[in-house]
């Protein structure tokens, strides 16, 4: 009689690799290199900062916004929805730049619509932030700058405020016909975004960030509105302005930003990804 044996299994396992105490120590110390640089660069190089608010609009967008043709010219103008109003801001689309036009009003209706169809839709940009622009030289023209709020206007949800920086120690700067600014009697045309834009030189009194300042020249048009005549901005201290100057809070209404309050410079969008672009 022949006597047959159980055939023996064979089973694969896959052996994951063991490392060494020396290799663990040293992908820890990867590890820590890692972090540190990372740390390195939030703390002196660069910061990412999330935009809250529509006073940028249209170079950086913070709330409810809708990207659609609102004039029938194949172009995707922004629309955006300032929630605590209810008041659209309509910037449309040229060749090569947005212009606000309060002429386009959407009603609330239109509103609805794109709402509904889930063309209104919250965005809020975020932008890297240049920590280390201003140890070599002041900010200029046209920067786009992060600051410290002023104490008088602190609040801790909102600490750190985003403008558009238009006047440095000593200028003096006026508002033409056009509504060009001007600095030292000379129109400011760079970046482009001064060429195209048209700034709001009245301001109403009632606004809760309102402070008359010693440094503006007002002339009242009425009870609650001040028309802009001239303001000579403070040494060591710099006017800023929002891009969106029909919905921003600045400047205009509470004065300059002492210089030490000053965080760095905005240098580029990140997100969102199709709309990543370096910022001018």
């Amino acid at each position: 009689m022949t006597s047959t044996k159980p055939e023996s299994k064979i089973i694969n396992k896959t052996v994951l690799p063991t490392r060494s105490p020396v290799e663990i120590r040293q992908l820890f110390s990867e590890f820590v290199r890692v972090f540190l640089v990372i740390v390195f660069m939030k703390m002196f190089l660069v910061d990412i900062y999330k935009i809250p608010s529509a006073s940028m609009t249209p170079t950086l967008i913070g709330g409810m916004v809708a990207h659609v043709d609102v004039n029938g010219d194949d172009r995707r103008d922004i629309v955006f929805l300032d929630q605590q109003q209810q008041v659209p801001f309509v910037f449309i689309k040229s060749p090569s730049h947005y212009i606000y036009n309060k002429a386009i009003n959407p009603d609330t209706i239109q509103l609805s619509r794109w709402d509904q169809q889930g063309m209104l839709t919250p965005q809020h940009d975020r932008i890297l932030v240049n920590k280390l622009a201003y140890w070599f030289h002041n900010p200029g023209h046209g920067d786009i700058t992060i600051f410290k709020v002023p104490e008088r206007l602190y609040r801790p949800q909102a600490p750190i405020y985003i403008k558009r920086c238009t006047g440095t120690p000593g200028d003096l700067l006026t508002f033409d016909s056009a509504g060009h600014l001007r600095v030292n009697g000379q129109k400011l045309e760079d970046p482009g975004f001064f060429r195209t834009q048209q700034y709001v030189d009245h301001i109403n009194s009632n606004n809760r960030g309102f402070f008359q300042r010693p440094e503006i020249e007002y002339e009242d048009i009425d009870n609650i509105s001040f028309q802009l005549r001239s303001i000579r901005v403070p040494d060591d201290e710099y006017y800023v302005f929002g891009d969106n100057m029909h919905g921003s809070l600045d400047s205009r209404y509470w004065g300059g930003v002492p210089q030490n309050h000053i965080k760095g410079r905005a240098f580029m969008r990140v997100w969102p990804p199709g709309q990543i672009n370096f910022l001018r």
